[in-house]
């Protein structure tokens, strides 16, 4: 699903959300920056939000943006270049089970509805909690913004077009 979206994932989240993910993402973003973290993982950044969000909040410090969806990293690379942030943002392909950063790599973790898919009926979710919990330093803030699965299939998602 997330190879075939990317174009409409945000516009996806604000519809689901009824426009609260903006609010929610901003409140989320000032609890992630108010511990003065000097590195930052938005994992399941998707197409960037919270990460343009935080760099425009603070211009310290540096932000990692993980997806392991290339076109959803593809259109926030362009988005951060379109904003000038391209050396404030670095990018990464990865997965959260195995996430290619050394342990304590990151001061503070946020995530914004992609908690969810990690773990959600997810049998590797002990992986991705356990990989969030490796890459944060001891002492660093974690921070998710998300909803909750919705009940009804039609707003699961599960009626888009697969490609």
């Amino acid at each position: 699903m997330f190879e075939a979206v990317p174009l409409r994932y945000d516009g996806i989240n604000r519809l689901m959300t009824l426009g609260l993910d903006q609010r929610w993402r901003r409140l989320a973003a000032r609890r992630i920056l108010a511990g003065t973290p000097r590195h930052i993982l938005d994992l399941g950044a998707g197409t960037g939000d919270l990460s343009l969000l935080l760099a425009s909040l603070d211009e310290n410090p540096s932000i990692t943006a993980a997806d392991f969806s290339r076109p959803m990293l593809d259109l926030l690379q362009k988005r951060t270049e379109d904003a000038g942030l391209r050396k404030r943002i670095k990018t990464v392909e990865a997965d959260a089970a195995e996430l290619p950063f050394a342990d304590s790599s990151f001061d503070a973790v946020g995530i914004a509805f992609a908690f969810r898919n990690l773990l959600w009926k997810n049998p590797n979710r002990e992986k991705h909690l356990n990989e969030i919990l490796r890459v944060l330093r001891p002492g660093g803030r974690f921070v998710a913004v998300e909803t909750s699965q919705p009940g009804r299939r039609h707003l699961r998602g599960e009626i888009l077009p697969a490609g």
